[in-house]
């Protein structure tokens, strides 16, 4: 089989619970229940501390990336390449695992508008992806 034909599952669920802690599961594990807020995206970037099994090293497709995941001490970390900074899914991954995640999701790329301080006018796609952390 070639990594083209390989399927980017499983998904995943960032979700803070009603007690305030933040998790990313796979979406086959979220049951919603407890949960106050949840996104689901994917592919997963970190399954129980590895690597997604179907990113290459060396992979070419370096696009924008974004996502999220959450440390060993529950601290939620948000992550996005800058526009001029482009990345293949495997390193991306790579730098949640530095940052010590256990699981860590792709939110977003190429297929969004979403910049660091953009300098043009973004035009929409159609939908739109939005996280603010608030006091």
């Amino acid at each position: 089989m070639r990594f083209s034909e390989v399927p980017l599952k499983p998904n995943g669920v960032f979700l803070i619970s009603k007690n305030g802690k933040a998790k990313v599961v796979t979406a086959s594990k979220y049951r919603a229940a407890n949960e106050i807020y949840a996104v689901q995206s994917g592919p997963l970037l970190l399954i129980d501390g590895k690597v997604h099994p179907a990113f290459r090293e060396h992979s070419e497709s370096e696009l924008i990336r974004n996502g999220i995941g959450v440390d060993g001490e529950g601290n939620v970390i948000l992550a996005m390449t800058s526009d001029r900074t482009r990345c293949n899914l495997w390193t991306f991954a790579k730098l949640f695992e530095h940052l010590e995640c256990n699981n860590a999701l792709f939110l977003d790329g190429d297929l969004s508008r979403l910049l660091e301080l953009p300098q043009e006018k973004i035009s929409g796609r159609g939908f739109a992806t939005l996280i603010a952390v608030v006091k």
